[in-house]
């Protein structure tokens, strides 16, 4: 008698659970929308005072004078900035294990980067590394925050406090 109540509960309860969960937005594959990845960084970066830089370019113009404060050696990539956002990641890596982006999740209003370093026996050399990603306009106009998740650190950007 007992187990003909007991698998329907068990069973509408793994639906309840399953409801509950929050999966992201938007999951976006990073060899889709990743369009450039050098080791340079701005003159401006400064290591002592964070970890990262993000900078955000929302026309053509800004996009032209971002790319050139990171001395890329590739040309600009043509985009449609009707469509897409720029998003300029810098940072410093090991010169022995290199730092990648391994996925960006968005959910609702906070887009979640999160950095894959190999393991190893790391120099601590810093060198720079940046990531160069588009991101759909419909979608990084809705975010309020961005996250750089990279092992334990875990740094978090209000999109006011970026640079245009």
């Amino acid at each position: 008698m007992k187990n003909k109540f007991f698998f329907p509960l068990i069973f509408a309860s793994l639906i309840f659970l399953n409801a509950c969960v929050k999966t992201s937005d938007h999951n976006i594959p990073i060899k889709d929308y990743l369009l450039s990845s050098e080791q340079s960084l701005p003159e401006q970066f400064n290591r002592s005072e964070n970890n990262f830089l993000m900078q955000i370019a929302n026309t053509k113009n800004e996009s032209k004078k971002i790319w050139k404060e990171y001395n890329k050696d590739k040309n600009m990539p043509e985009i449609d900035f009707a469509k897409y956002d720029i998003y300029f990641l810098g940072l410093t890596e090991s010169g022995s294990c290199p730092t990648n982006i391994k996925e960006i999740r968005i959910d609702s209003s906070m887009m979640k980067i999160l950095l894959f370093t190999m393991d190893g026996e790391c120099t601590a050399d810093a060198k720079p590394k940046n990531f160069v990603f588009k991101v759909d306009k419909n979608i990084s106009t809705k975010l309020t925050n961005i996250v750089i998740i990279d092992g334990n650190e875990k740094i978090t950007f209000d999109m006011k406090d970026i640079k245009h």
